[in-house]
């Protein structure tokens, strides 16, 4: 049974209590699907789309219904620099087809103009903790294995973006303190056990 047409390249999705879904589309366009009807919701930030980034994952805040938090990752140049982009986690609020409250949570650093592994899946836990992912940015020999950089991790923060003081490395010098674990490729997918 089709439920939706005319996607792309649809990336994440969201099902709100009102049965509607949310789609992100890779290019950078998140659609609003309800009773058949496709709208485009308004508000984005600039996303930086080339290559495997762009608009990536999606997912409700466990308390949406109180809150109407909903959480995007995408591949940004929050910078306006030369050197290309890299994973962001925002969130914000749904309002008649538009983004507001937007509030960027982490953005990963460098930006590097590499097109690949900016990885990033999201995924709130029991606790109301939310882990996303963050690709090795094709430096796999490099990323992944030093907690100081980004890339190539598991992260936890709070769900307004704090990070939590026992996280493994809050307190160790020079650490990424978000990072939960370590040692990864570009996981593009994770799920609750």
């Amino acid at each position: 049974e089709t439920v939706v047409e005319g996607l792309e390249i649809p990336w994440g999705m969201a099902f709100l209590p009102d049965n509607s879904i949310l789609i992100t589309e890779k290019k950078g366009e998140l659609i609003h699907v309800k009773n058949g009807e496709k709208k485009k919701v308004e508000g984005l930030p600039e996303i930086y789309a080339y290559g495997q980034g762009g608009l990536l994952d999606i997912e409700l805040d466990p308390d949406y219904v109180k809150n109407g938090w909903i959480y995007l990752s995408f591949s940004s140049n929050l910078e306006k620099d030369e050197k290309g982009g890299n994973t962001t986690i925002m969130r914000a609020k749904l309002s008649n087809d538009k983004l507001v409250n937007s509030e960027i949570l982490y953005k990963a650093t460098p930006n590097t103009k590499s097109g690949a592994h900016f990885g990033s899946r999201l995924e709130f836990d029991r606790n109301g903790f939310l882990y996303f992912s963050i690709g090795d940015r094709l430096k796999r020999d490099e990323n992944p294995q030093d907690i100081s950089r980004d890339g190539g991790k598991i992260y936890r923060i709070n769900a307004d973006g704090s990070i939590p003081i026992d996280n493994p490395f809050y307190n160790e010098k020079g650490a990424k303190q978000a990072i939960y674990s370590y040692g990864h490729r570009n996981p593009q997918g994770m799920a609750l056990n």
